[in-house]
């Protein structure tokens, strides 16, 4: 057969299922766009087969009416510009690409209900499937946000459509398995999922106004796991790649919810939880399985009576790092859950000195702090009086004491 073009619709059929690649994927998409859409509450519907359904309603910003022929269409964005504006886009947007929607609009059919702050109505917009654009709108009754509804996902790929139906099961517990990433990356923002017509296979995050990631951490995880853990901070200034003058560039600031040195390990298992400016990250690829293992080290030294590992292995661990602008890359994978930092050294030595500084200064800490009962107390020693006697730059904190995290 001789070379020769694809069509358009070949084109998208062979790229969406790249960025669409299941029901668990689709819904990260989308609620990533409520995020950037500056969004304080998002609410997820799937269908139980989780291809006739997969709603995302969002109290954003809504889109405006010069965007809505845009919508679906592959490499349109509000997000970059050029290629140059992704070195500054990690800690400002999920999402930069363009290709969620249109991935979404070539694998099913779209309907996106949205209003702004200006307009007096609401508008359902009917997306021309596959192309992108608008095939029909109407005016709607719908609060200030947008509301994205994608039916019949997959139907175009009848193997992909019968694989997400065979593991629907498996595909609503990965949503569920997600969402606490999103929650303890951004404390504010609230989170409901539902199945229709499943009500008991929901889950749901409510802050209350101000949250921070140790409130994060007990509603979802619990008062047992809480009391085990400190809350401690860190930062670095960061010079400019290549200064001859050591100009600052900015400061790496590391927030980690970390277990206390004498934690109950049985309370432990949660597993690791990674964010890179609120963009939660996959922690068991490149910098951040480095920064998962030198945290089992300190905390496996930490525990060195323990008998059992497991509970190292599984242990919970929160963090979330906070970068100058441009000190990373975050156009690595296509679910952009791992970037590449431009000094991943200073990171891990950073992260080790904060990890030694909690479970090294084990003698001092234990002094301060008492027992996790009395530390858990909001009568416990402030997290000055720590600071000043360890002699580092880390901050402790109660777990239900301190500044905002988010």
């Amino acid at each position: 057969m001789p070379i020769q073009a694809l069509s358009q619709n070949t084109i998208r059929l062979l790229g969406s299922p790249l960025v669409v690649t299941s029901p668990v994927s689709l819904v990260k998409e989308l609620l990533e766009n409520s995020i950037d859409a500056g969004a304080t509450s998002v609410e997820i519907l799937i269908s139980p087969n989780t291809v006739d359904k997969i709603e995302v309603r969002d109290n954003g910003e809504g889109i405006c009416s010069d965007d809505y022929d845009t919508l679906g269409r592959r490499g349109h964005t509000s997000k970059l510009s050029s290629f140059e504006d992704l070195r500054t886009i990690g800690g400002k947007s999920y999402g930069f690409r363009g290709e969620a929607l249109a991935g979404a609009n070539a694998l099913g059919t779209v309907a996106i209900t949205t209003r702004t702050s200006r307009d007096r109505l609401a508008t359902t917009l009917h997306l021309v499937p596959g192309d992108g654009g608008i095939a029909k709108q109407q005016s709607a009754s719908a609060p200030v946000g947008t509301t994205v509804s994608v039916a019949a996902l997959f139907a175009r790929l009848p193997v992909r459509e019968q694989l997400a139906m065979k593991e629907r099961q498996k595909a609503i517990m990965k949503i569920k398995e997600l969402l606490p990433s999103y929650a303890l990356a951004r404390p504010n923002l609230r989170i409901s999922f539902k199945v229709l017509k499943m009500d008991r296979m929901g889950w749901s995050y409510a802050p209350r106004p101000q949250a921070r990631v140790q409130e994060a951490v007990l509603q979802i995880f619990g008062s047992g796991l809480a009391s085990q853990y400190v809350f401690v901070t860190n930062s670095l200034p960061i010079e400019s790649s290549g200064s001859e003058d050591g100009s600052i560039i900015g400061d790496l600031e590391l927030r980690a919810f970390l277990p206390k040195p004498k934690a109950d390990p049985s309370k432990l298992s949660k597993g690791a939880y990674i964010s890179v400016d609120s963009r939660p990250v996959n922690p068991t690829r490149g910098t951040m399985r480095k920064l998962v293992s030198a945290f089992k080290t300190h905390l496996s030294t930490a525990m060195g009576d323990i008998d059992s590992t497991k509970p190292v292995r599984d242990s919970f661990m929160q963090l979330d790092i906070l970068c100058p602008t441009g000190w990373y890359d975050p156009n690595v994978e296509p679910s952009k859950d791992d970037v590449i930092f431009s000094d991943e050294r200073k990171l891990l030595d950073a992260f080790n000195s904060l990890c030694a500084q909690v479970y090294t200064h084990r003698f001092f800490y234990e002094t301060l702090i008492g027992s996790s009962k009395n530390y858990s107390s909001p009568g416990g020693h402030n997290h000055e009086d720590v600071t000043r006697i360890l002699s580092t730059p880390a901050t402790f904190e109660s777990p239900f004491r301190g500044p905002s995290s988010d």
